[in-house]
């Protein structure tokens, strides 16, 4: 586990903890409204930026060992604590009660090894200040035989309490380790559990809200909570939902022309609606869109299958253009008619 993710899983116990203290009354909430919007707000990024190759291997998971496989294109992201349980190895139970238990553990363990750190430095320092005694002109020759025999106890207490810290240290990490796994076991099992849901057509907003409070929650309570808050689509996304709505439309229409032709007519048709729109970026970027498509349909992909992979070829090959691309695309621009011709 990264340093970074591990970080981050700390902040959100802590608030845990926290929340543990001030909670007068019923069970406390395991991640706070904060954390828990940070966490979509990143999810719901990411999902829409690799919607393309993801959203696609989210709809294939059939058991718990699938999630990984599904999710290796978001190992470049592990540094965050919910894609890092998604992706860690897991054992343990996958209910919320044996997490509770083992979060339960690691917290007293904390508590112990900090309080026995704090006596350690408290006797070390009262070392010191016999050092310091001990060099005054006016200490007799009992008030250094006092303070030898003491300082001979407190080197003893030191070296137990360093003995009762690294106890408790080895203690810590191996709950935390059975921790992390459990964790991991629980957030894909809820992943797996969303998936065959099949409760709403799954879209990066959907899922992000989902996945949000894990491991810390399940994928209801977290979709619930995440609920709230509003999201407006971002850019890569709307390139997705551009290319689902232009297949679409073309099984409703005879298909008489391949999907390239029929792809190219339907975006002439359209006004250009500024740089920033999906159509536009289509308009401006065909020659990127057209290989895509045409790679899509010569890997013989499921129909279903059909947006994501060419949306997936589409970023890959406008965002890594050769030379050559670097001079064709420039030709193949799509400047849109003044008037509107029917597809047919």
């Amino acid at each position: 586990m990264s340093v970074e993710a591990s970080g981050a899983v700390n902040n959100v116990e802590n608030n845990l903890f926290s929340d543990r203290r001030k909670s007068r009354a019923g069970r406390p909430e395991v991640i706070n409204d904060e954390a828990l919007q940070t966490a979509r707000d990143y999810l719901v990024s990411l999902l829409e930026k690799t919607w393309g190759q993801i959203g696609w291997n989210l709809q294939t998971i059939k058991t718990q060992a699938d999630v990984t496989t599904a999710l290796r294109g978001w190992e470049k992201y592990r540094d965050h604590y919910v894609v890092d349980a998604l992706l860690r190895q897991s054992d343990g139970d996958a209910t919320a009660k044996p997490l509770r238990t083992l979060r339960s553990q690691l917290y007293r363990l904390k508590i112990s090894a900090h309080d026995a750190s704090l006596s350690q430095q408290s006797i070390q320092d009262f070392v010191q200040e016999l050092n310091g005694a001990e060099c005054l002109p006016n200490v007799t020759k009992e008030d250094q035989r006092i303070i030898v025999d003491e300082r001979r106890e407190l080197t003893l207490a030191i070296a137990l309490r360093e003995r009762e810290f690294l106890s408790l240290n080895d203690q810590y990490q191996e709950i935390e380790l059975s921790l992390r796994r459990a964790e991991a076991h629980f957030a894909q099992d809820q992943l797996l559990r969303f998936c065959k849901s099949r409760r709403y057509t799954m879209t990066p907003l959907r899922t992000a809200n989902a996945l949000a409070g894990l491991p810390f929650i399940g994928w209801r309570q977290s979709g619930k909570r995440c609920s709230r808050w509003k999201h407006s689509s971002g850019a890569e996304y709307r390139i997705f939902q551009t290319v689902q709505r232009i297949l679409k439309d073309y099984k409703k229409c005879n298909q008489q022309m391949d999907i390239p032709s029929y792809a190219h007519r339907w975006l002439e048709n359209r006004p250009q609606a500024g740089r920033v729109s999906a159509i536009s970026e289509f308009q401006w970027n065909w020659y990127y869109l057209r290989k895509s498509i045409q790679a899509a349909l010569a890997a013989r992909a499921h129909p279903k299958q059909l947006p994501y992979l060419i949306t997936r070829l589409f970023f890959e090959k406008s965002e890594s253009p050769s030379a050559v691309d670097s001079i064709l695309e420039y030709r193949e621009r799509i400047t849109p008619r003044s008037r509107k011709i029917k597809v047919s």
